[in-house]
C-alpha cells in the first residue's frame, strides 16, 4: 500500500550520529502518544550517501532525495511516511524533539544546527468539524513577509501562507 505522504527533515551536521542515537529517535517516534512505525535515515558521510533502506533503493534514488532536501556532506535526513494528517503530526513531534536534542549546550557533537520556522495554522478535525490551531513546519510565509525572516525583523508580524477555513 502506497503512503499518502512522504516527508522528511534534513538535520544538518548530524551524519556522524551513532546507530544508538538514531535508534533512540526511532524509539521516540514509536511512543504511543506519537504512534509512528519508524524513520528512514539517509546519512551523507565522506564515503557518500548511506541509508537504512539501501537494499531497496539505488544511489540515484538517494541522490535525488539528497537534492530535494538540500543535503550536503555531514547531514542526516530523517524520512517518515504514512497517512497525511498523522505523518505531519508525527514529523512535527520529531522536529520538536530534534530541536531539544540539538541545543548547543546539549549536543556538542553536532557541528551545525537546523533552523526551523513555524507559523500558526488551523487544522480541521474530523470529530469536531471545526478549525483547531496547530503548528506545522510545512507552512511557508506569505511572499510579502518572507524578507522579515531573513532580516530577523518584526518576526511577530510574519503571516502564514496557509488556507483559512
Amino acid at each position: 500500500m502506497r503512503p499518502e505522504l512522504v516527508v522528511g527533515i534534513n538535520t544538518e551536521g548530524c551524519a556522524a550520529w551513532s546507530r544508538k542515537r538514531t535508534d533512540a529517535l526511532i524509539d521516540f517516534v514509536k511512543l504511543p502518544r506519537i504512534g509512528a512505525s519508524g524513520i528512514v535515515f539517509v546519512k551523507w558521510t565522506e564515503e557518500g550517501l548511506k541509508s537504512t533502506v539501501d537494499k531497496f533503493y539505488t544511489q540515484e534514488h538517494l541522490q535525488r532525495w539528497a537534492e530535494r532536501f538540500g543535503m550536503k556532506q555531514g547531514d542526516l535526513l530523517c524520512i517518515m511516511a504514512g497517512n497525511a494528517d498523522k505523518t505531519r503530526k508525527q514529523l512535527n513531534e520529531l522536529r520538536l524533539h530534534l530541536g531539544e536534542l540539538l541545543r548547543p549546550a546539549r549536543s556538542p557533537r553536532c557541528t551545525s544546527h537546523s533552523r526551523w520556522w513555524t507559523f500558526r495554522c488551523w487544522s480541521r478535525t474530523k470529530r469536531q468539524g471545526a478549525g483547531m490551531p496547530c503548528t506545522t513546519p510545512f507552512t511557508a510565509p506569505k511572499p510579502e513577509d518572507a524578507q522579515k525572516l531573513f532580516d530577523q525583523s518584526d518576526l511577530g508580524s510574519v503571516r502564514a501562507n496557509a488556507t483559512t477555513w
